[in-house]
């Protein structure tokens, strides 16, 4: 993550965290679900959007999908691929995707920000990523809504009851292969 961000910056294409709310106002706007079934959700978004410094100007060259897709390794180097979504970005989306999706422990997210922020980790630094690893939930949940509508069968709707797995157990199901994203 470190090497990409140093990388020469890539052009700007859309603030992400307004880009985010363009597609949290399209969902609510579809009625997929029920409002009951996501308004908890999207109040605790709304205090994000309140304390998050979204036009802070820190950019740097972004991957923006740094997910178990994207990122393989051939037992001797890490290769990043499916870089469409690439742009100047805030730094923690990166950091947040890959949090989300690979740091499972609250040891190896010491880790994981020691080793991208040194000794200049601190509390503000904690408090962004913790605030765009929820953000980047919500991200990516609104993008998988937009393309399961696709697949859902005609004349059905979604399940509205959330009885689900937890969200780390989602993610450990997606890692083991256990859980497809290409199928409804």
């Amino acid at each position: 993550i470190k090497t990409i961000h140093a990388t020469p910056r890539f052009p700007e294409l859309v603030n992400f965290m307004d880009g985010v709310d363009g597609f949290i106002a399209d969902f609510q706007a579809s009625k997929r679900l029920p409002e009951r079934a996501t308004a908890e959700h999207f109040a605790y978004y709304a205090e994000i959007q309140k304390h998050y410094p979204r036009y802070e100007g820190d950019l740097v060259s972004s991957h923006n999908d740094l997910n178990y897709n994207n990122i393989l390794f051939d037992g001797k180097k890490v290769w990043i691929i499916d870089w469409e979504a690439a742009f100047a970005n805030d730094r923690y989306v990166d950091l947040a995707n890959v949090g989300n999706g690979f740091v499972a422990t609250e040891e190896l997210e010491e880790r994981f920000l020691r080793a991208y922020f040194g000794d200049t980790l601190d509390e503000g630094k904690w408090a962004r990523y913790y605030l765009m690893r929820q953000t980047c939930h919500f991200f990516y949940a609104m993008v998988m809504f937009k393309m399961i509508d696709v697949q859902l069968p005609p004349g059905a709707t979604h399940d509205a009851s959330m009885d689900t797995p937890r969200l780390s157990e989602f993610h450990q199901q997606i890692g083991a292969g256990e859980i497809s994203l290409a199928s409804y």
